[in-house]
């Protein structure tokens, strides 16, 4: 008779065994752990980053409104619109009427509808500032305020373009609760914190910063103050 083989003992536990038999509580817990520590170590970069997408996207805007200025200058004798002497008046308009035909390639009407203005505007509204910091109301899109400079009386002075003696170094529109900002003859504009203070009329919705387009087109991004050398020619 062929003997037979006595069975083998049992070795050590093999892996798959140990798979098949599912984690202890204790090793769940700690790649539970390491899990929550990755994602609190990565949210921060994250949250910079869709930040940083945001700012850029609110940079394009400006520049998309830049060129519509440009424009509208060309074809009005070099003239530079900004608070005007009334969003009504189609000899001095506000520069979202003004601007908007050439904005939205529209008639001249589409300066006067709401409902024309809200499509071509809520798409260059700036994506940093919630509806509630809005002018006048959540339901407008305007997140750029004019330099106000311009008509320092808030009325109807008219300017052009060729008698502004430094355009790469004053700035036409910037973060803020539009249409316009104000500031006195030497003062800078320093951040005040973030939701704004009542009554703000500029932001630094980018963590911290406040983009500005420039009366030559440029847009450049300020940390924290706004000199007062950019804001007055």
């Amino acid at each position: 008779m062929t003997p037979r083989l006595a069975p083998l003992p049992h070795g050590p536990a093999r892996a798959s065994d140990r798979w098949q038999s599912g984690f202890t509580l204790v090793e769940l817990l700690a790649v539970i752990a390491i899990l929550a520590l990755l994602a609190a170590l990565a949210f921060p970069a994250i949250q910079r980053g869709m930040e940083s997408t945001k700012s850029a996207r609110c940079v394009s805007n400006l520049r998309t409104i830049g060129a519509a200025a440009q424009q509208f200058a060309n074809d009005n004798n070099g003239r530079i619109l900004t608070w005007g002497k009334s969003e009504f008046d189609p000899f001095c308009p506000r520069w979202q009427q003004g601007l908007a035909p050439t904005l939205g390639n529209t008639g001249r009407e589409a300066q006067w509808t709401p409902a024309t203005l809200e499509k071509i505007y809520r798409p260059l509204a700036c994506p940093c500032i919630p509806g509630a910091y809005r002018y006048p109301s959540s339901a407008s899109p305007y997140t750029y305020a004019a330099n106000s400079f311009y008509n320092p009386g808030w009325g109807s002075t008219v300017v052009y373009r060729q008698n502004i003696e430094r355009p790469a170094s004053t700035i036409y529109l910037l973060d803020g609760r539009g249409p316009a900002f104000a500031a006195f003859v030497g003062e800078d504009i320093t951040d005040q914190g973030w939701p704004p203070k009542p009554g703000a009329e500029v932001f630094f919705p980018h963590q911290g910063r406040c983009n500005a387009l420039f009366l030559d087109g440029h847009v450049e991004s300020f940390l924290k103050v706004i000199p007062a050398k950019y804001i007055r020619p």
